[in-house]
């Protein structure tokens, strides 16, 4: 009867209830709480029609008839097609909502928002009022409420106002959340994807003569407290998002060969430069825009770097007037997508909305600006359905300013232009939901393949040999014999022939794959220790107490003598089947040398560690032991 607003509204209502009493100690019984739910409705819809017993007697045919409503039915008019509420009333079932998907599978959560309290509050007192005026009103006011497909106001709600003055508030189908800590994605249904060509440029609630009041600049960035309440928006697309990724092929292939030709002139980081001085100048050009028309004067502007661009407005910009509107946010909370708007103000007596743009070449004809006319109708349909503004413009103003001061080109566009240019913003914008509604397909459908074997083979050297046993390798060379045991893996290790060793997971995780890899590098140093041995190199530093080195215990221990003037001896003990020596070639030098990496990087480690200072400034201080050369006793020839 109320249409699928209210329906949702009902259901809502429902929920909110429901999971509120189950969430709660049980403070009552299930004939309280439908004592409640019939309470609430019989404020929302008004009185009875008539009773069970009445029901039942009028079927009987002993009781009075069925009474009429004496109000007429309200039916829609062609008038109402280009409205959102409209639209969206003939093309939105009830069960399609928007949806904030997360990544992963999530419970949802109805949740009640202060204005759902009030409202339950209120709900009592209004009940002392006339039940059939509120009826009457109820039916009033549902009729007139549009809905949205995402509002994201400070309350998640919007309040319309009837004829008779009365106001009805409304949750939205959509205040539900997820609950997930993942990164939400924006998803639309698919009815809504089909119908958005068929989306209205002007917004009939809104007064096409009523501005702000004079004097007043709109200017709303994402850190003023007027689009605190909406943060959430800042997911929806941006105009030059959707505009870049449905950007058609030609025009691809053209920017691809001009950014290759300038890459090809100035290098890759010369192009990255230009790049960025291109954006700096645009930033300072809309910015010396925004502060000459809020009133500062020309001195105050910085034109470093767009003189020529200035002196090619100097004719235009004195014929914009009563300025309303500059470089603010503008969301579009029907068709989920947002920008920025350059300017709204009176050129040459009638409201527009101005995009400025500049140019080094010459731009003649509206078509060789490419994507603007498309961009200003974007941001004039938002415009038309943001709540912030209560105001609708009368035509659009695209300005081409050019760098070497030459007279800027104005290409003024009448409603007619504009709706033209909005036909294909739907277009573009439908396109670019259809893709991300293929991506999400894709990503959903993919099947990721689990590998069923991973293997790596290690070659062994002509005077190696290798012998595996339980996952326990012996590597014998020239220089000794090397064990480890690989018994926590669950790998296979095995010689496919003397020569070759191989490696293999199968079925394996992520990790695990990744470990053999790992055991091949294991089993690949035991191999370079028994045959070249590894050599670690340590130097002395300090800055004036000389640091004495003594080896001792067959070349096993190091004593350390006169780090910072103590008598302190510091003593580290070398690890099973490493030496250490001080270097006959190199005054304050220490040589390690060992066949097993592990314990001659350990005791390098050792030692290092023996002369660490804490509390002191490493950039300053540094007495100490370090590591200065790793390398291998036998040298390649």
């Amino acid at each position: 009867m109320f249409g699928p607003v209210l329906f949702s509204s009902l259901c809502m209502r429902y929920t909110v209830l429901l999971r509120k009493t189950n969430s709660q100690v049980k403070k009552g019984t299930v004939g309280e709480v439908i004592k409640k739910l019939n309470k609430e409705n019989k404020t929302l819809f008004g009185k009875l029609l008539e009773t069970r017993s009445q029901k039942l007697k009028r079927e009987a045919g002993k009781g009075p008839a069925f009474p009429r409503s004496t109000e007429p039915q309200s039916s829609p008019v062609k008038r109402e097609i280009s409205s959102a509420g409209w639209w969206y009333r003939q093309t939105l079932p009830p069960s399609y909502v928007v949806r904030l998907k997360g990544n992963a599978d999530t419970g949802s959560e109805v949740q009640m928002s202060k204005c759902d309290k009030q409202r339950a509050h209120t709900s009592e007192a209004s009940q002392k009022q006339d039940i059939s005026d509120s009826s009457v009103k109820c039916q009033i006011e549902a009729s007139q409420c549009s809905t949205s497909l995402l509002n994201r106001d400070s309350s998640a709600y919007e309040s319309y106002s009837n004829s008779n003055g009365g106001i009805c508030t409304i949750p939205h189908p959509t205040d539900v959340s997820e609950k997930t800590d993942k990164k939400s994605i924006l998803e639309l249904p698919d009815v809504i994807i089909r119908n958005i060509p068929n989306f209205p440029l002007l917004n009939e609630s809104k007064d096409v003569e009523r501005m702000t009041p004079a004097g007043s600049i709109l200017s709303m960035s994402s850190s003023t407290k007027l689009f605190d309440a909406r943060k959430e928006c800042l997911l929806y697309p941006s105009v030059s998002k959707i505009l870049n990724a449905t950007m058609s092929d030609s025009s691809r292939a053209a920017l691809k060969r001009w950014r290759q030709k300038m890459i090809a002139e100035l290098g890759e980081e010369g192009f990255l430069n230009h790049y960025r001085g291109l954006l700096d100048r645009g930033s300072q050009f809309h910015s010396a825009i925004q502060k000459h028309l809020s009133g500062a004067p020309e001195s105050d502007l910085k034109l470093d770097q767009i003189q020529g661009c200035w002196q090619s407005l100097s004719d235009v910009i004195t014929d914009v007037t009563e300025v309303k509107v500059l470089e603010s946010h503008v969301v579009h909370s029907s068709l989920l997508y947002r920008g920025v708007i350059d300017c709204v103000a009176h050129y040459k007596g009638k409201p527009v909305l101005i995009e400025w743009k500049k140019s080094d070449k010459q731009k003649p004809d509206i078509e060789k600006t490419y994507d603007a006319p498309v961009q200003i109708s974007a941001y004039f349909g938002a415009m038309n359905y943001d709540v912030k503004y209560n105001f609708q413009v009368q035509g659009g103003l695209v300005v081409v300013a050019y760098s070497d001061g030459s007279p800027a080109h104005t290409f003024t566009m009448s409603m007619t232009d504009c709706k033209k240019y909005w036909g294909m913003w739907l277009v573009r914008l439908q396109q670019y939901w259809l893709q991300q509604q293929q991506q999400q397909q894709m990503k959903q459908t993919t099947v990721q393949m689990k590998q069923i074997v991973t293997n790596q083979t290690v070659k062994i050297p002509k005077e190696v040999t290798v012998s595996v046993k339980s996952r326990l390798v012996t590597v014998k060379g020239p220089r000794g014999v090397l064990k480890r045991n690989f018994k926590h893996l669950a790998l296979d290790i095995h010689l496919v022939h003397p020569k070759c060793l191989k490696v293999e997971k199968w079925f394996g995780t992520k990790k695990e794959l990744a470990a053999v890899r790992t055991v091949c590098s294991h089993i690949e140093n035991m191999i370079k220790g028994v045959t070249k041995g590894f050599l670690y190199k340590m130097r002395a530093v300090y800055a004036h107490f000389p640091i004495n080195c003594v080896t001792t215990e067959n070349n096993t221990v190091i004593e350390v003598r006169n780090f910072l003037g103590e008598k302190y001896i510091r003593r580290v003990k070398m690890a099973p089947g490493v030496t250490v020596t001080n270097s006959p070639k190199q005054k304050d030098e220490l040589i390690l040398e060992g066949n097993n990496i592990e314990d001659v990087s350990r005791s390098a480690a050792l030692i290092q560690q023996s002369t660490t200072v804490k509390n002191k400034d490493i950039r300053k201080f540094l007495d100490g032991l370090y590591v200065s050369e790793k390398t291998t006793v036998v040298q390649d020839e």
